[in-house]
């Protein structure tokens, strides 16, 4: 079965209602303001294993979120799998949802393209140039003088049923 199912519904599993706001935060690979140490404990697959895992947080929000609602994506690590192909991820099998704007903007825009991984068995899809200036990357290599995170902000609209 895989779990409740509600498409244009604003029921709940247990037919209350679904929620209007939810807040994804997550921090898995900590790729900031790391140690070499740290940072050398993450291989590329563990970075895929945390993809994976958030990709699957976000299934569930979108479960209880009722059109009309918001779910907001955010993130302690600049890695673009967790970030910016989340969002990928997110448009593209989510029709419903729509990247909305944020207020106020502090951070750069999202990473735009896709990335072909070494082992050439998998592309990693990113961002088109419009869905970048709706995200926030803050970047520790840039003037804002930040760890690493990421924000996207998700509109919810009618599920289909």
């Amino acid at each position: 079965m895989g779990g409740p199912h509600f498409p244009g519904s604003n029921r709940g599993p247990a037919g209350d209602s679904l929620i209007s706001r939810w807040l994804i935060l997550v921090q898995l690979a900590n790729l900031f303001a790391v140690s070499c140490i740290a940072l050398l404990q993450e291989t590329l697959e563990s970075l895929r294993k945390n993809a994976t895992y958030q990709r699957r947080l976000f299934d569930q929000a979108v479960k209880l979120v009722r059109p009309g609602g918001i779910i907001v994506y955010s993130t302690c690590t600049i890695n673009p799998g967790e970030n910016e192909a989340l969002v990928r991820y997110a448009l593209d099998t989510y029709k419903f949802l729509s990247l909305g704007s944020q207020h106020p903007k502090v951070g750069g825009p999202g990473i735009i393209g896709s990335c072909k991984l070494p082992n050439k068995a998998y592309t990693e899809q990113w961002l088109t140039e419009d869905e970048a200036q709706l995200v926030q990357r803050f970047d520790p290599s840039s003037s804002l003088d930040t760890m690493g995170f990421f924000i996207a902000k998700f509109n919810v609209g009618q599920k289909e049923d």
